[in-house]
């Protein structure tokens, strides 16, 4: 409980950028929203501003390619769900969220 009490106050609600070398995992949900999960077990949602073409399959069917401007991961860079014969479209990362790991938060 203690543990858990200090990685909460540990980690920020919401944060501006992430460490892309502490992500073990990422995937879209729905058109609009991708969830990093950290190796601390921090989920992050980033809520991009607008619906990104092909996003939400982009899991199943195709590959999320993300394009950071620096050394960190961070809102304004990009994400593009690219499909066979089709590279996607460029999208704008919001902010990171902070969210349970239970798959609320949407």
């Amino acid at each position: 409980m203690l543990l858990t009490l200090a990685l909460m106050a540990a980690t920020p609600a919401v944060a501006t950028c992430i460490d892309p070398d502490r992500v073990v995992s990422r995937r879209a949900e729905g058109d609009d929203a991708i969830r990093f999960v950290m190796l601390d077990g921090t989920h992050y949602l980033n809520r991009i501003g607008a619906a990104c073409p092909g996003l939400a399959r982009a899991d199943a069917a195709g590959a999320l390619i993300i394009e950071k401007k620096g050394a960190r991961l961070c809102r304004g860079d990009f994400v593009r769900a690219a499909h066979p014969g089709d590279p996607g479209v460029p999208c704008v990362l919001g902010k990171f969220e902070a969210v349970p790991a239970d798959g609320t938060g949407r």
